[in-house]
């Protein structure tokens, strides 16, 4: 067997974190291709979200509970739909289907129990048009990062993305 070319395979290597509340893995993170892959794992009662990437810098999402439960929660922030700003939540486990996000839409989750989580997102990361939305509603036993504490308020983002145009993006 002949050595294969760096040019032909590229291996990516892992970027690895973790916390008290678990832990976030990019296996792929591809800026060319604008294509990421991660997983995480979410001890029971930690909450991921609410987030989203505005343009110039959007993302869809494929989501997949690979062990354990979720309620998973999408908010639509594109102004020309009927639910614009409206709060959706659905309860996903490993024996559930893989989810697409659209880019318009702020996505977080609750696990229900110790949980496994992959996701691609297709479009690049970008720190400086990500939203990260705090929903007040929530209970306080929840473990949430810092920065999802810190967010902006529902209402802010609501009147932050009022006149994005989505449609080159969908």
């Amino acid at each position: 067997m002949s050595h294969i070319p760096e040019d032909l395979i590229k291996k990516h290597k892992k970027i690895f974190f973790t916390d008290a509340r678990g832990s976030n893995s990019i296996h792929l993170e591809d800026k060319n291709e604008s294509l990421l892959l991660k997983e995480s794992f979410s001890k029971k009662n930690v909450f991921r979200g609410m987030h989203i990437q505005i343009p110039p810098n959007p993302q869809k999402k494929y989501i997949k509970v690979i062990d354990g439960r979720i309620k998973d929660y999408v908010i639509p922030l594109d102004s020309k739909r009927i639910d614009f700003g409206k709060i959706y939540s659905f309860d996903i486990d490993q024996e559930s289907d893989v989810f697409e996000i659209p880019c318009y839409c702020a996505h977080g989750f609750h696990a229900l129990e110790d949980t496994n989580f992959m996701y691609i997102c297709v479009g690049n990361y970008s720190d400086a048009h990500e939203l990260s939305i705090v929903l007040p509603d929530f209970s306080d036993d929840l473990h949430r990062s810092k920065k999802d504490l810190s967010g902006i308020s529902l209402s802010h983002s609501l009147e932050i993305c009022k006149d994005i145009n989505w449609d080159e993006f969908i």
